[in-house]
């Protein structure tokens, strides 16, 4: 979150992504932000469930991140 604080400040523009991963038996929501051309993950969760996320649990994941 340093890199954040320092980078961006008031009304400059923060690019966020988020993915959905398996690795191995563990599926992973992973929240990330652009930073020179590179994607710096800042949030993830693993997910009990196999298969894709709806929209209603993807805003919950991503709730953290925008408080």
């Amino acid at each position: 979150m340093m890199i954040i604080s320092r980078e961006f400040v008031d009304g400059s523009q923060l690019i966020l992504t988020i993915d959905r991963r398996q690795w191995k038996n563990h599926h992973i929501f992973v929240m990330a932000t652009i930073y020179k051309k590179r994607a710096l993950a800042i949030y993830w969760q693993v997910l009990l469930q196999k298969g894709s996320t709806n929209l209603a649990e993807q805003k919950a994941l991503i709730q953290p991140v925008l408080r």
